[in-house]
């Protein structure tokens, strides 16, 4: 087994081998540079640890001459970071050897963007303060301990009639309020219901609520231009205000208080305010890489690091977050006018078309090659978690956990380069990625329209084994600017998109808050220009979510495989989509709702379907083939990041069972000493098919009627959930 695949193998356990685009030399054993939080001098040793930047400065001296891979070994404990680690290539690999930043041994190293602010005390009415030192910005963001504050916010005290500036607001609920200039307007459905925007209001004058310009004009212009493709102007009043003192009355809310430089906060249920620490993040961006498609960085590892309390404070200036789709932004005077609109209007907008500006992320790199980031973790981010920009070529994001996020977890390509540039040629392309055994759960905390992982143009990316849930809007989202392209006009908008494999993946409780137009795998645009080199979906298993369509092909999407996927307790369709193109492949899925639900004209032309099996929404254990089961998802190794939680469960099938018969189980968390019962009576016969899914067969005195399991694991007993309940019937 070579270095390579030896590395991956401790993350996804040693039965698995990596892409064989991850095969390297061996290399002989790397010189290694000890740092702590504390760390000073030169000597970078275990006893005489070095800082951060002492060790990258020490590194940078050996990469020219480099004979063997270099290690930056990082001691437990949090390294708060001052300005973000800037990487180029001097800080890059060669001669096939690496650089590696790693944990030490048992160690779980933060790099945080935070500032840790005073303790709390207590105050009036259950809300207790801290001070706010000058100095840290405002933030959007607050921490209390491994907990994140919401801002203080609810729906709107009246009904706001809108006006070209803003809205009125008649019955005067928001006359008087402190510090109007620091509120936010939340429109949730103004671009569609995918989209979540957000404007900051400038002034209140008693009626009159006056919102941050550009953003409303870019929000609800007077007009739009003729095929613009967004809104037109007529949006929903605003769905929620944040960021008010005089809504701070629930438990996990804050509000900063910017004449006395304090912060206000109902603590979280259980929360212990005297003994945890309150955290602001302060940088936007932890880790950079600062390469371009002729000069990339490369040959890099991140392993066993968190990267932590990254902010983002745009949203907060005049341009706020007028969101388009998957956290996608207007900016800048004009922009509903001009901004991705390419020469589809008249006059001409900015190309190509749907260039809209990505959401930046805590961990940026622009053209990477040969760059890992393997069993990190993610979390408490402002932004986005991880994105991989033009030109990332043979990169690998393995077995990490992504969480907490306020966008979307993993980024690959941009909106902008659908096809190489003349400077940049065949380099730009971002290709041959894989995105592996990830948890990616409960991100988009902030921007709704989050998607767990977003790719926009790239050839022969890898999406494997994943496991996604608990989102607020599409879990797996490929393709991008297809919204110009149907079977009339199939070559409306080419892009190197091509050759994307998506497989064996685990997607639940998925399309939790933009609800329906959406779904658990998302595609966008030409898949590529033939079956062959198109997208293939395979093997996935997708269940509980309240999307449009469990598998969207949406417009433009054109040459996709679909075969062996599962999807059941989706609220409509398995297969559907607007305006595609078509040239589509399904064959051997297992569906409980309607395939083939295409709900915008043109149909889709080509569209071959065989071997389709209906289950019930609810299927039972022979309702599924067991590889299946027990495939989807986190794989060997990195199945740990769900048992090292208590066990949970998602969903129990089928609904009525008799006794002794056998009940499926999803959730996460189970391990092979998993123990189940039945409203306390213990099942004898539990089988472990995968973290997420298990058989356990209903004890003989279970007792009529509606029942509850229970699943136990060395890290304790499930919670009560709803999909937990099942009726035995005899």
């Amino acid at each position: 087994m070579t270095v390579c695949a030896t590395l991956l193998a401790l993350v996804l356990g040693a039965t698995v081998e990596p892409s064989p685009a991850y095969a390297a030399a061996r290399t002989p054993a790397a010189s290694v540079l000890d740092v702590a939080p504390g760390g000073r001098g030169k000597a970078c040793t275990p006893r005489r640890p070095c800082s951060l930047k002492t060790a990258q400065r020490a590194v940078r001296g050996r990469t020219a001459t480099m004979r063997r891979s270099l290690t930056i070994r990082l001691a437990d404990g949090t390294y708060h970071l001052r300005s973000p680690i800037t990487l180029g290539r001097r800080d890059s690999g060669r001669r096939g050897h690496r650089v590696r930043w790693t944990a030490a041994r048992g160690a779980t190293p933060v790099l945080s963007g935070g500032r840790v602010l005073d303790r709390l005390t207590p105050g009036a009415g259950g809300v207790w303060s801290a001070g706010f030192p000058a100095g840290v910005p405002l933030p959007r963001q607050l921490y209390l301990g491994d907990r994140r504050l919401v801002r203080a916010g609810g729906k709107p005290p009246t009904i706001m009639n809108r006006t070209l500036a803003g809205y009125e607001d008649p019955a005067g609920g928001m006359r008087g309020w402190k510090h109007p200039e620091l509120m936010e307007l939340v429109f949730r459905g103004a671009n569609g219901a995918w989209s979540e925007p957000r404007c900051g209001i400038a002034g209140i004058d008693g009626v009159r609520i006056t919102l941050d310009q550009p953003c409303f004009a870019n929000l609800a212009p007077a007009t739009r231009p003729a095929g613009a493709g967004l809104s037109t102007g007529l949006i929903p009043p605003p769905s929620r205000v944040e960021n008010a003192l005089e809504l701070l009355d629930a438990p996990g809310e804050f509000y900063v208080d910017t004449d006395e430089r304090r912060v206000h906060v109902i603590p979280p249920i259980g929360a212990v305010p005297t003994r945890e620490t309150l955290i602001a993040p302060v940088l936007e961006t932890l880790v950079t890489g600062d390469g371009t498609p002729r000069a990339p960085v490369h040959d890099i590892d991140f392993r066993g690091i968190t990267f932590a309390h990254s902010s983002w404070r745009k949203p907060d200036g005049p341009d706020g977050f007028v969101e388009v789709q998957a956290n996608t932004t207007l900016n800048g005077p004009g922009a509903a006018q001009s901004q991705g609109y390419c020469a589809t209007i008249t006059p001409a907008g900015r190309c190509p078309f749907g260039g809209w500006d990505v959401t930046p992320a805590a961990v940026v790199f622009t053209a990477p090659q040969r760059v890992r980031f393997v069993g990190n973790r993610f979390v408490h981010l402002g932004a986005a978690g991880l994105w991989l920009r033009r030109g990332a070529a043979g990169n690998l994001v393995a077995g990490n956990e992504l969480t907490d996020i306020s966008g979307s977890a993993v980024q690959l390509g941009d909106t902008a380069d659908p096809l190489p540039s003349a400077e940049d040629g065949a380099a730009g392309i971002s290709r041959d990625n894989s995105i592996e055994d990830n948890w990616v759960h409960d991100v988009g905390t902030e921007f709704r329209g989050a998607v767990g992982i977003w790719v926009a143009y790239a050839r022969g990316t890898r999406i494997a084994n994943n496991q996604l849930d608990h989102l607020p809007y599409s879990a797996i989202s490929v393709g991008w600017g297809g919204w110009r392209t149907n079977a009339q006009n199939p070559g409306a908008m080419p892009s190197v998109l091509s050759d994307t494999r998506i497989e064996r993946n685990l997607v639940f409780a998925y399309m939790q808050v933009l609800q329906p137009d959406g779904g658990a795998i998302y595609l966008n645009g030409a898949q590529g220009t033939s079956r062959d080199g198109g997208t293939v979906v395979a093997d996935n298993l997708v269940f509980d979510g309240v999307g449009l369509n469990a598998y969207y092909l949406d417009a433009g999407a054109a040459y996709v495989r679909l075969t062996g996927n599962a999807a059941y307790r989706n609220t409509q369709n398995a297969v559907g989509g607007c305006a595609p193109v078509g040239h589509f492949h399904l064959r051997g899925n297992f569906f409980a709702q309607p395939s083939k639900a295409w709900v915008c004209a043109p149909a889709p032309v080509d569209v071959d379907e065989a071997g389709t099996t209906a289950i019930a929404d609810r299927p039972g254990p022979t309702g599924l083939p067991r590889a299946l089961l027990a495939g989807a998802g986190l794989r060997g190794g990195t199945r740990a990041l769900l048992t090292a939680h208590r066990p949970s469960v998602r969903l129990t099938s089928p609904a009525f069972l008799p006794r002794g018969a056998q009940l499926l189980v999803q959730g996460a968390g189970f391990d092979r000493a998993t123990t189940a019962s039945v409203d306390g009576v213990a099942a004898r016969d539990v089988e472990v098919l995968s973290a997420n899914a298990l058989l356990v067969r209903i004890p003989p005195g279970a007792s009529l009627g509606t029942r509850v399991v229970t699943i136990t694991s060395a890290k304790g007993a499930s919670p009560y959930a709803d999909g937990a309940t099942f009726r035995v019937n005899g």
